[in-house]
């Protein structure tokens, strides 16, 4: 039987034109096709990013347009014409894209006060170093914000936008495995000489690659509309990227998130759930890790070694390299903000960002490995009360209302996605910072 979100996702709206919509297809499929080879082809990256730019371009006046913004989620760094990134053309055109569909755009107020704090930072601490950075920064947020007010207003785009994120991860795992700066060599002491190859695909850095692909694997397991053997492909296929990442906070964040899932789907029969799942996981890997051809396995060795590393750390009471040095790192960041002025306690006025950073904190370590601390020096006391109490308060009003409505309710899928983005954004936040990048905002305006 068909579903109401099956029949939402295939069924053309009035007034569509289906030839114009094949010629979208076609030219998504194509871009697609070009991010797919700028790994294994570097050399043609030049001639890639035109053809990339040229597709959405090509489809400014269609709904596909703005489904590349799922994509440059992915590949925003890789696709580059000389010294600019092919994501910088698309958010040319995404500005006029907003101001024509402005009539559509479906604006949420409790979003503004972040919105305003991001501003404030980037033009007047940001901009003290690179005001040009921060100024498209700010763009850069207002757009995917922009972007999800339009997504979110139109049911059968939503889907089809989270489809193009799936679709982003693969890119990304393809870059991973045809790549040669996919990936960077890590000493782990604890368990020995040893050398672990942590791939992060294109995304730069294993642990944020972690992030993208949890939220990933949750979209394949939650998303309807898309056959279930696709779903569970993707998910198998994320869940793979993931061991290549050996991001330990990745596989903590997925086990939690995944957790709160099972809470969210079966509500009272989730305790019993979750505790047949977890002794059926740990026989499935306790047989399987007797397996010597199994541990063996690149990713699957990696992992081992970081959790014998750990567990060695943990024996002799070293928790500062449990935490590979963030305690020492957050205690740093944690005095530099004890000793601001007022001011700066209240405001914040520090630059810790994902694009640009301060080196006043330590000369060896730019970022400070929690988003929570983070945000303290960035925007103060102040701010990360602007912008986590409206978070806080979206997550619990729409938890109370998802429990309230009966199972199965239609749009589920949809409003479950929401919370489990929400949830993963405020757990990876505690190892990782992501202030601020619209990539990781995303999860916050959905």
């Amino acid at each position: 039987m068909t579903t109401t979100d099956e029949r939402a996702l295939a069924a053309p709206r009035l007034g569509e034109r289906p030839w114009l919509e094949r010629c979208y297809d076609a030219l998504f499929l194509l871009a697609l096709l070009s991010c797919s080879l700028v790994g294994a082809l570097p050399q043609y990256t030049l001639v890639l990013s035109g053809l990339l730019v040229l597709c959405f371009s090509a489809s400014f006046f269609g709904d596909h347009f703005f489904l590349y913004a799922a994509i440059f989620m992915f590949m925003r760094n890789r696709m580059v014409i000389g010294d600019t990134t092919a994501y910088r053309f698309y958010s040319y055109l995404l500005v006029a894209k907003c101001i024509w569909e402005l009539p559509k755009l479906k604006l949420r107020v409790a979003y503004l006060p972040l919105l305003l704090v991001f501003a404030l930072h980037c033009v007047f601490a940001t901009g003290q170093y690179n005001l040009r950075i921060g100024l498209n920064v700010i763009v850069d947020v207002v757009l995917i914000f922009l972007v999800v007010a339009r997504v979110k207003g139109d049911d059968r785009l939503t889907r089809r936008f989270l489809v193009a994120f799936l679709l982003g991860m693969v890119l990304s795992g393809i870059y991973g495995f045809t790549a040669a700066d996919a990936f960077k060599d890590i000493h782990v002491a604890g368990a020995g000489v040893e050398e672990v190859s942590r791939n992060f695909g294109s995304l730069g850095d294993a642990n944020y690659a972690g992030f993208f692909y949890d939220a990933a694997i949750l979209t394949a397991l939650v998303l309807r509309g898309v056959p279930r053997w696709v779903n569970a492909l993707l998910a198998g296929f994320g869940l793979l990227l993931l061991v290549r990442t050996a991001s330990l906070s990745g596989f903590l964040s997925l086990g939690m998130a995944l957790a709160f899932l099972v809470l969210l789907k079966f509500r009272g029969r989730a305790l019993p759930i979750l505790l047949g799942a977890a002794v059926a996981i740990a026989l499935g890997l306790g047989v399987l890790l007797s397996i010597p051809a199994f541990r063996e396995l690149p990713g699957i060795s990696g992992i081992l070694l970081r959790l014998a590393e750990k567990l060695r750390y943990i024996q002799i009471g070293r928790w500062d390299l449990l935490t590979t040095d963030r305690t020492n790192l957050w205690a740093a960041a944690l005095a530099f903000f004890s000793g601001k002025d007022l001011l700066g306690k209240l405001f914040g006025g520090s630059v810790i960002t994902y694009m640009l950073q301060e080196t006043r904190i330590s000369s060896t370590y730019m970022a400070v490995h929690q988003s929570y601390i983070q945000s303290l020096l960035n925007f103060g006391v102040l701010g990360t009360l602007a912008i986590y109490l409206p978070l806080f308060a979206i997550f619990f009003y729409r938890l109370a209302n998802h429990l309230l409505r009966p199972a199965g309710y239609p749009g589920e899928d949809i409003r479950v996605l929401q919370l489990c983005y929400l949830f993963l954004f405020f757990f990876f936040g505690l190892t990782v910072d992501f202030f601020i990048d619209w990539t990781f905002l995303f999860f916050c305006f959905f």
